[in-house]
């Protein structure tokens, strides 16, 4: 089971707008559990085998706050749950298929195990190229922003991003690429920087979304759309690229 979609950028849109693409990105990525998911009666009811149940309000929650208001939220989680489906089972559209595990094998000692994964490569190969655009993207940053970290009041666009922030996209680059050449990857350095990427690509939309709605579309034109939502996009799409790797590789 692969982690749901990248929720879409609703920072621009009205309220409607938001309601009705939040409400989609949900129902794109869970579904009613009457669907694929096991039940039996014998054992209590559905089982979740591919992890649930889960929450509307919750996953809509996680995946759009605070850019959503608390408001929109509820509109759009009471939009998903017209048809009285309260517990929800992931989509299955994001089932994953296994190949044949019938071999090659290694072993280690007195136990053997199923060779890796041959799909992995090529998703780890995507990860390589992703990582290497953010890495420039980063230094075109530093060489643009010199002045983060110094003493004077802040240009607008370093309250966005922080030396920190920037030092952190630093580090969940080196955790990816310490794993793309081990033969068995070990995942939490990649998921380490999955989480990393993920939550400074949140901060730069929550931030973008709050300029517009104070100042207008001056500034996002200028900074935003030009640097900020670029550097938001890579982030996603390296975390994306960093969990179908993970997906890919053999469970260990």
């Amino acid at each position: 089971m692969g982690p749901p979609s990248s929720p879409p950028n609703i920072s621009k849109m009205n309220t409607d707008e938001r309601v009705e693409a939040m409400a989609q990105w949900f129902l794109a990525n869970f579904e009613d559990p009457a669907q694929e998911t096991p039940y039996e009666s014998a054992e209590g009811g559905y089982q979740w085998v591919w992890g649930g149940p889960y929450d509307a309000r919750e996953e809509l929650g996680n995946a759009f706050a605070p850019i959503a208001t608390d408001d929109e939220i509820e509109r759009a989680a009471s939009l998903v749950e017209e048809e009285g489906i309260m517990d929800w089972a992931p989509s299955s559209n994001r089932f994953i298929e296994e190949d044949d595990d019938s071999g090659p094998y290694y072993e280690n000692g007195d136990e053997i195990f199923a060779a890796p994964n041959p799909s992995a490569p090529e998703p780890a190969e995507v990860v390589r190229r992703e990582l290497d655009e953010l890495e420039e993207m980063v230094l075109e940053w530093r060489r643009d922003h010199p002045g983060i970290g110094h003493n004077r009041p802040p240009d607008p666009i370093e309250d966005s991003l922080t030396l920190n922030d920037i030092d952190q996209i630093t580090t969940g680059i080196a955790e990816a690429r310490s794993q793309l050449d081990n033969p068995f990857p070990d995942p939490d350095p990649p998921k380490a920087a999955e989480s990393r990427f993920r939550r400074i690509a949140q901060k730069i939309r929550t931030y973008l979304a709050t300029v517009a709605t104070v100042t207008g579309t001056l500034i996002i034109e200028r900074y935003g759309n030009v640097l900020l939502e670029k550097l938001e996009a890579k982030l996603t799409g390296v975390a994306d690229a960093i969990a179908t790797w993970i997906s890919a590789l053999p469970p260990f």
